[in-house]
């Protein structure tokens, strides 16, 4: 065995160890996908020297064949571990054209010996974005060494691929010329379409993906046409035994038709000759190959591409028989409604293919690399702002939107539909105004099932769950293969105690391939509220291991904590945290948090309330956050600090009506409980009665106005507002409030005077917190009051 010296590069701030593969800032080790690791040691190694984009692809995968943008990727997230911009040039420049320079200065130094065939293996666990490598092969489908080497235009045989652009820029023409479109091709108000990928001989990999993304913008504004939905097609291909990523070709294109009974399929090719490029689209019937319509245009560089097919899009919704009044009010052109920029098109393109798989941290960077290259690219902020907001970042996701917001005035209309409620929704905070955009949007795009999708999640957030349902029925019947409908209407009918129909619409999201974290939380609760307990925990393990295994922390330490199992769920909450914050997640943290702090609260652990609500503040601005926390804060008489977030949060969110209405006079009233104000707590919450039992007011209206009446010993309407929480249990199922209910309840009846009613209430509370930890403040109160009773 014999023995060699590592080398270790220091710059800056950082220490590089290639032998080890560890990166330190400032002494603190920094987590990095192994091919951004490579990325960097491939640039320290070759510091000061030009490297093309060609040195680096082949230095950084020498074994496999990938894009160009995966590099872009690569060093994008390298600046952003440096702190730097594309122009700052203090450790990375780009070369416009050419490549990339490293330019720190370096310092190489030789560490301790050790074994020369020792294996220095990264024992971390490879993060989501690993799968960065392979993502073209991924979006394209299996590759032969034969097509890959006639489609790069670094192989070897470039001339070959070059004579056989040629070949097919003759051939694609002369084929339309004999396919003569029959003379009924245009389509109906019932007919759908579907897409294929576009052949591209051009070698130019910058096209792949990025003209049928061109594409599907352009119909998809088209309120006549209806496009078979990305996850519809995947579906299609894992029931046809293919990989769900296939590159969606002619022949195979026609029997996925077929199959998602579509009356159409659009296909399309560009071929090069010279500097100019040609275009042709095809839209065949899908039965029996009958050309509908064809167009072929021309663009006489790069440039002119996308411009090009905007023309040929608008030929063919003509010729397919959309009204030439629609298409003058619908046909935004492409580098309007998406990016005049090619490379940041397909960046987004793949950014959306990550979306469709379900991989959306994977998609993050994809979306960052695009708005590097096209900062006013709307859609991509758009995207990237819808990703933060499913992570729970819900402040990265209202940047997000309101940037998209701003750039809006060139999107086709259903894009600037979707910005506006975006808008709406994450900046303004106005759900009435956002109600009032998807019903116009309803009724310019009847077909499109995402209006009526998203009328059932906001009617649940102002607490009208029959409208919710009512909605969601329609966006299932109008597309039961996605899985958002499915997850809205099973959360509506929890909420509305229709259980059996909630579990049915799961299990028909199951039967279907459509369930979802969502469906499964559902089925969560579901078993939570019926005492099910093999099956929460069959629940459980099905989230070990995917997306939703951070969210099932939380919601495992919410169902102990409504038992009593605060020590349980104290130690559940702590690895939620630790698990958001090692993701970047800091909202999502900070939220975990403020929701163990109002439980600590609600039992009566004032100390450990405040602790958690300060660490939550600490940790992150999400608007769900600090509303919890400001609560938090004016049940334990934190009254100042408290006064001063709901003061931020109407500031933030001056049009969210659950927000200002429900939330904040919750709030208020806390803080005049502690002051003994009672009919002072119960006169502000006057106004949050038409929220008292939507999905965002947490329950607190109603738990806080039957604490009030408690204090001014209005026996009846405490009880009444008590039984309230009780009799819908399927709202906010696991919050404890719901088990504090009991307890309230039985106080009610003692105050009245009913000591059998409530030595039954508190006998039924007690029964339901059997297992509940003995030091909680609450549960011996209540144990106490039992006593006296007797």
């Amino acid at each position: 065995m014999s023995l060699m010296q590592k080398e270790i590069y220091e710059f800056g701030r950082f220490i590089v160890d290639p032998a080890d593969r560890t990166v330190l800032r400032d002494g603190a080790p920094l987590a990095m996908t192994p091919k951004v690791f490579d990325t960097l040691v491939y640039l320290i190694r070759n510091r000061g020297r030009l490297l093309s984009k060609d040195e680096l692809l082949k230095g950084i995968w020498p074994d496999t064949f990938v894009e160009e943008v995966n590099l872009a990727v690569n060093i994008s997230t390298l600046r952003k571990v440096f702190g730097e911009g594309p122009q700052d040039g203090r450790y990375i420049v780009t070369v416009a054209g050419r490549g990339y320079r490293f330019v720190a200065e370096v310092s190489a130094k030789a560490s301790e010996p050790e074994p020369a065939d020792t294996c220095h293996a990264n024992p971390a666990e490879p993060s989501l974005s690993e799968t960065s490598d392979h993502l073209e092969q991924a979006a394209s489908g299996p590759v032969s060494p034969a097509a890959i080497a006639s489609s790069n235009p670094r192989s070897k045989n470039i001339w070959i691929a070059a004579a056989a652009a040629a070949v097919l820029l003759i051939a694609v023409p002369l084929t339309f010329k004999f396919r003569r479109p029959h003379r009924s091709s245009g389509l109906t108000a019932q007919d759908s379409i579907l897409l294929a990928d576009f052949e591209n001989t051009t070698g130019e990999q910058v096209l792949d993906d990025t003209l049928k993304e061109g594409m599907a913008v352009n119909l998809g504004q088209s309120p006549f046409l209806d496009l078979v939905a990305h996850d519809r097609v995947r579906e299609t291909l894992r029931f046809m035994g293919r990989s769900p990523d296939e590159r969606v070709q002619l022949p195979l294109a026609r029997e996925i038709c077929q199959r998602a009974g579509a009356r159409a399929l659009v296909s399309g090719a560009v071929s090069r000759l010279g500097t100019a490029y040609v275009l042709a689209v095809e839209a065949t019937n899908c039965v029996d190959g009958t050309v509908l319509a064809r167009e072929q245009v021309e663009a006489k560089n790069q440039e002119a591409v996308l411009p090009a097919l905007s023309q040929a899009a608008a030929k063919l919704r003509d010729k397919l028989g959309e009204s030439l009044s629609s298409i003058q009010q619908f046909d935004v052109p492409i580098e309007q409604a998406t990016t005049p920029s090619l490379e940041a098109l397909k960046a987004y393109s793949i950014g959306t293919q990550q979306r469709t798989r379900g991989a959306e941290k994977v998609a993050i960077p994809f979306f960052d690399h695009a708005i590097e290259l096209d900062p006013n690219f709307a859609m991509a902020y758009a995207l990237r702002g819808a990703i933060y907001e499913n992570l729970g970042e819900t402040n990265r996701a209202s940047e997000d939107f309101r940037r998209a917001y701003s750039l809006r005035s060139n999107l086709s209309e259903r894009e600037k539909l979707y910005l506006t409620i975006r808008y709406q929704d994450a900046v303004a905070g106005d759900t009435s105004k956002s109600i009032a955009t998807y019903e116009m949007w309803s009724r310019l795009y009847p077909r499109d099932f995402q209006p009526f999708d998203g009328l059932a999640a906001r009617y649940q957030v102002v607490g009208e769950y029959e409208k919710a349902a009512a909605a969601g029925r329609q966006a299932l019947k109008l597309d039961p293969n996605n899985y958002v409908p499915y997850a809205n209407l099973a959360t509506s009918y929890e909420a509305l105690n229709r259980l059996a129909e909630a579990r049915e619409i799961c299990n028909q999201a199951a039967a279907a391939k459509r369930d979802s974290s969502y469906t499964h939380r559902v089925l969560f609760e579901l078993a939570f509220l019926q005492r099910d307990y093999p099956a929460m925990q069959h629940e459980t393990e099905l989230a070990r291991g995917t997306d939703r295994e951070h969210e099932m922390l939380v919601d495992q330490a919410l169902a102990l904590a409504a038992l009593g199992k605060l020590r349980q769920a104290r130690e559940l909450f702590e690895r939620s945290w630790a698990n958001y914050e090692r993701d970047g997640l800091e909202d999502h943290a900070a939220y975990s948090m403020a929701q163990e702090a109002l439980i600590e609260a609600d039992f009566g652990n004032r100390q450990e309330a405040r602790s958690r609500a300060a660490a939550a503040l600490r940790l992150g601005r999400g608007r769900d956050a600090r509303e919890t926390t400001a609560e938090v804060l004016s049940l334990t008489g934190e009254e100042a600090k408290a006064r001063a977030l709901a003061q931020e949060l109407r500031l933030r969110f001056p049009q969210h009506a659950p927000l200002n209405a429900a939330s904040l006079p919750s709030i208020m009233a806390a803080a005049e409980l502690q002051h003994g104000n009672a009919a002072r707590a119960i006169a502000l919450l006057k106004e949050a009665e038409p929220y008292d039992l939507s999905e965002f007011s947490n329950l607190s209206p109603i738990y806080i106005r039957g604490q009030a009446y408690l204090r001014l010993q209005s026996a009846k309407r405490a009880g009444a507002e008590f039984q309230r929480l009780l009799d819908h249990g399927g709202i906010n199922a696991l919050s404890p409030r719901h088990a504090l209910a009991r307890l309230g309840l039985a106080r009610a009846f003692a105050l009245e005077g009913d000591r059998p009613q409530a030595r039954k209430a508190y006998q039924d509370f007690l029964a339901y917190w059997s297992e509940a930890d003995a030091e909680i403040p609450i549960l011996r109160e209540a144990r106490i009051e039992l006593a006296q009773l007797n």
